[in-house]
């Protein structure tokens, strides 16, 4: 039973890492920053991209293993294409 909430405990610690304070924190090592880097681009690209979204979503609900962002289809479509842009200012209208 233990090992079935690995996945979610590893994912859900891992997010905590950038709000560490100094005395329980040690600086990310090569492989923390990537895995670091991928899941930021995959979040961006999710927001805009099915394929990705799908899978991102899948992953967040616990419906798929963490393998399926990883996969070609998900991989290439997140690191090859662009990112979200995000929104210059905020979409506001005036009042009529």
């Amino acid at each position: 039973m233990a090992r079935a909430g690995d996945t979610a405990w590893l994912t859900a610690v891992g997010a905590d890492r950038p709000y560490a304070t100094a005395e329980d924190a040690t600086p990310p090592g090569a492989a923390e920053r990537l895995r670091s880097w991928y899941v930021g681009r995959l979040a961006a690209r999710a927001a805009i991209d099915p394929v990705v979204g799908a899978a991102f979503r899948d992953v967040t609900y616990l419906a798929a293993p963490p393998s399926r962002l990883l996969s070609p289809a998900v991989a290439l479509r997140t690191v090859l294409l662009p990112k979200a842009r995000g929104l210059a200012a905020p979409p506001l209208r005036g009042e009529s």
